[in-house]
């Protein structure tokens, strides 16, 4: 489907088919597809789509190195409230 909408939005984008054309050939919903020529689609850009109201903030290591340190204190009877991690990500433990 990704596929279907990323050619739907260059065919569109293009003038090679209309709206209404393109949605029917490739079988995607015309809304979003409108939505996303159109760039009014806050979270999906182009057709690739975030999953969530909010965007990442750290790069992917970043959260894995994170991820990581919080299991390895939790292992070890350290647990952590809700408010512990936050120093520890803006620091770059």
């Amino acid at each position: 489907m990704p596929e279907n909408m990323e050619e739907a939005i260059q065919k569109v984008k293009s003038r090679e088919l209309t709206l209404r054309e393109a949605s029917t050939t490739y079988g995607v919903p015309r809304a979003t597809l409108g939505r996303r020529v159109l760039k009014r689609n806050k979270v999906a850009k182009d057709a690739h789509k975030h999953l969530g109201r909010y965007e990442t903030v750290f790069d992917k290591e970043f959260e894995r190195q994170l991820k990581d340190y919080i299991l390895n204190i939790e292992s070890t009877f350290f647990g952590l409230t809700c408010e512990e991690p936050t120093p520890c990500s803006i620091s770059g433990c």
